[in-house]
């Protein structure tokens, strides 16, 4: 799935939804896209967030917009700055700016 969700970002989505979490949330990613807000479901966002360390090392073109849609996206998940910090293995300064 990895292979997936990295080619899919580097084509350009904004989005992603399980199958199996169609029936909760796919009413709220419409919404999100459409007010041109990125949305991924809890379990994308996570595979994502083990993708990164991989994906700056093998892939020097990895957007740093999408990175930092991640760290939105993760503060607004109710994780603290120095929780986002960690999972991203980058600086608590990082996250704060």
């Amino acid at each position: 799935m990895n292979g997936i969700l990295l080619g899919m970002l580097e084509a350009g989505a904004r989005g992603y939804v399980l199958k199996s979490d169609v029936v909760g949330q796919l009413l709220e990613a419409i919404e999100s896209l459409t007010e041109h807000k990125p949305f991924f479901t809890a379990i994308v966002s996570e595979t994502l967030l083990g993708c990164i360390p991989d994906a700056a090392e093998t892939r020097p073109h990895w957007s740093r917009a999408i990175g930092t849609e991640l760290v939105v996206r993760l503060i607004a998940e109710g994780h603290a700055n120095r929780q986002v910090a960690t999972i991203l293995g980058v600086s608590l300064k990082t996250v704060e700016n």
